[in-house]
């Protein structure tokens, strides 16, 4: 069964585009967008939460967060080494001051 909600702003479904304020039926997983606006598009929202919310792993738990910081860390001095060398190339001769 279709649950029925309203467009808080305009969405692209599947089915065609959804202008802000209109009411539309929808099977599919509801977005931020959409507003439920009967009794099934209330629980499919609820259980998308109770999903997230069990999916959730704090930053600091999950190692792949501090790999990637560390690769981050990594990439930011790379660029800040080209930069310099950039700024080093591209800079305008000493001006000569022996005349």
């Amino acid at each position: 069964m279709t649950a029925g909600y309203l467009a808080l702003e305009r969405i692209v479904l599947p089915t065609g585009i959804v202008e802000k304020g209109e009411k539309f039926g929808s099977d599919l997983v509801p977005g931020r967008a959409w507003k439920p606006i009967d009794k099934e598009a209330k629980a499919a929202v609820k259980a998308r939460d109770e999903a997230r919310k069990a999916s959730d792993v704090p930053a600091a738990e999950d190692p792949r967060v501090a790999e990637l910081e560390a690769r981050v860390a990594e990439l930011e001095a790379d660029i800040a080494a080209k930069d310099e060398q950039i700024e080093a190339l591209t800079a305008p001769p000493p001006a000569d001051d022996t005349k």
